[in-house]
């Protein structure tokens, strides 16, 4: 009884997973999420590229970087696209949500939550950012929401929106999976 005390306590203190083969560890899985939280805040475009395995093929991906109709990619997205057109890449969403999470809370948590309402009574917005460790995933999520604690008239609407960037451990490396938008 008191040797699986001491592995339910040893696993939960330095989790291990077995995904596909590969074992993965929570320390990993942090150091490899606050490389990519250094790269995206310093905005070093090449180190936030390592996390990208190229051509991105992922449909919504390249439906965010052509919001505004520009530029209109014909061919998969390669790395020299993804450095050229980064600003529209790799969101301010994405850089807040990193911004203002305490990754160190993952060691023991699998799930960060973060709800932002601005001071300014004239923002009509607020902000949730999310991280969710699950198995060897990590999903980054930022929304943007209409304010329920001010009075709006019915032109003052928050324009919501949501993108949940997911990433994956691959040969002990944090890879870009998939992006999700909405809004």
């Amino acid at each position: 009884m008191l040797m699986r005390g001491i592995v339910f306590i040893l696993t939960f203190i330095f989790p291990i997973t077995l995904i596909n083969g590969q074992t993965i560890t929570r320390d990993s899985l942090l150091s490899q999420l606050k490389n990519l939280k250094t790269a995206v805040l310093q905005e070093h475009k090449e180190s936030v590229a390592g996390f990208f395995s190229f051509p991105i093929t992922d449909r919504d991906f390249k439906i965010k970087v052509e919001l505004d109709g520009k530029p209109n990619i014909n061919s998969p997205f390669d790395k020299d696209a993804f450095i050229k057109y980064y600003h529209r890449s790799i969101s301010s969403n994405l850089h807040d949500v990193l911004k203002y999470l305490d990754l160190n809370k993952l060691k023991t948590q699998n799930e960060l939550t973060r709800k932002i309402i601005p001071k300014d009574k004239k923002d009509e917005c607020y902000y949730t950012y999310e991280i969710v460790i699950k198995n060897n995933e990590i999903i980054i999520s930022s929304f943007t929401n209409t304010r329920t604690d001010i009075k709006l008239s019915d032109d003052d609407m928050c324009p919501e929106y949501m993108e949940r960037w997911t990433f994956n451990m691959v040969k002990g490396k944090l890879k870009f999976k998939k992006i999700d938008i909405a809004g």
